[in-house]
């Protein structure tokens, strides 16, 4: 049987050289417009499985990752000769909209609440997500996978200064009283979807049977590493049957917000994004995020954004909307999974190489948890200064991708060893 299957294979198929990247792209977009012509709509299925605007949306986030890196990566060695990306953020362009112009999803009216859900079915904003059930299936997330030690998490300084001021401005221009320090007040007049992100002291983070609570005083220093904790797929309500913290957070897969970045970033690199297309998106989570545009009129983004001098340098000049439009990447995503795959696709290694992620301002609160700790010379944490002397190694004509393993280079001699790995 075994050998009648082998006797019928394609050899020539199999040990066949590499496709060119954007040929496989094509056919994988390919794959998916008849998934999408074909699939039923997430309200037209009576379990959860996967669905049309799923199909959209994995077509959205895919073109759009080609398309940017075949425009940043263009003359290197990592490229496409003889293409910029342009076609594949059209598609990335189109099938957002076409997500957006379906009508079937909206933005769920809190940002937060959209973390701390053991279950996710009725919520319009989510178009694909995974249980966990620790009894029953034996898995688990939220609770068990962000907050248990000694998982050494914790957002960077550079996060945390992502966030605009509450009128829309960066901090550095901004009026509004803003504190990148105190943890206390570091959310005081700050973008809202920051205090749904970060742990500060009065947060709650016990909820007992009784309904009695307890508070997050400080950070577990040295345990998470730069004292910046999470706020997100944290449930703070205990279970009255274990007497103990939920296991069971629901696992966001795919969701409505990121169709609006992938629409926004695709037409901006494209340079046809219009004031409504930032409204449709941008604005729209922003206003979402709590952000009160009849009161700050300058929190609404416009196609000529403030300056802010302390926009992230990327290693190429982009436009001050776009710059934007990243920022709000960032923020609406924050510890969802997409930043290494952003960093990648954007050519961006001169944001880390040679760096070390920083962490909180090392304050009073912070020393009465833990002695000795390393801090750079203004006082922020420095949690690496010993592991990562030299910040990040990064060999950028390298390491944007991963070397073929020597045993496939064996199996099929046709095959080429990636740059920079011979």
């Amino acid at each position: 049987m075994y050998e009648a299957y082998f006797d019928n294979l394609d050899v020539d198929q199999l040990y066949q050289a590499r496709s060119p990247r954007n040929e496989v792209a094509d056919f994988i977009l390919a794959d998916l417009d008849k998934a999408i012509s074909l699939l039923k709509t997430k309200a037209n299925l009576s379990t959860p499985r996967v669905n049309k605007e799923a199909a959209l949306l994995l077509k959205a986030t895919i073109a759009l990752y080609e398309g940017t890196w075949e425009k940043y990566h263009s003359g290197t060695e990592f490229g496409v000769a003889g293409s910029d990306g342009t076609a594949f953020l059209q598609e990335a362009a189109d099938a957002a909209k076409e997500l957006i112009d379906g009508g079937t999803r909206t933005l769920n009216p809190s940002y937060g609440d959209l973390f701390n859900q053991t279950n996710l079915s009725t919520n319009n904003e989510i178009i694909l997500w995974r249980e966990y059930d620790y009894v029953g299936l034996g898995n688990s997330f939220g609770n068990d996978a962000q907050l248990s030690w000694p998982n050494n998490f914790s957002y960077s300084l550079d996060a945390i200064k992502s966030y605009l001021a509450l009128d829309g401005l960066p901090t550095a221009v901004s009026t509004l009283t803003t504190d990148d320090k105190e943890l206390a007040n570091i959310e005081t007049n700050r973008d809202p979807r920051l205090a749904e992100t970060l742990m500060v002291p009065g947060d709650v983070t016990v909820v007992n049977i009784d309904g009695s609570m307890l508070y997050w005083e400080e950070p577990t220093v040295g345990q998470s590493v730069g004292a910046y904790e999470s706020q997100k797929y944290r449930i703070t309500t205990l279970d009255p049957s274990t007497n103990n913290y939920s296991r069971n957070t629901a696992k966001i897969l795919m969701r409505y917000g990121e169709a609006l970045l992938i629409y926004a970033e695709a037409k901006a690199e494209l340079g046809t994004i219009t004031q409504d297309d930032l409204d449709i998106t941008i604005n729209a989570l922003r206003e979402r995020a709590g952000f009160d545009f009849a009161t700050n009129a300058t929190a609404k983004l416009t196609l000529s954004p403030v300056t802010d001098p302390n926009w992230p340098d990327y290693g190429h000049t982009i436009s001050p909307v776009l710059q934007e439009i990243r920022r709000e990447r960032v923020v609406e995503l924050m510890n969802e999974g997409f930043r290494l795959d952003d960093l990648m696709r954007w050519g961006a290694h001169k944001l880390f190489v040679d760096k070390r992620p920083k962490g909180a301002y090392y304050e009073t609160l912070i020393m009465d948890t833990a002695a000795n700790l390393d801090s750079d010379a203004d006082g922020y944490l420095d949690p690496y200064a010993v592991e990562l002397v030299d910040g990040y190694s990064f060999n950028p004509d390298r390491d944007y991708l991963l070397a073929i393993p020597a045993e496939e280079l064996v199996l099929n001699p046709n095959l080429i060893q990636n740059p920079g790995w011979e």
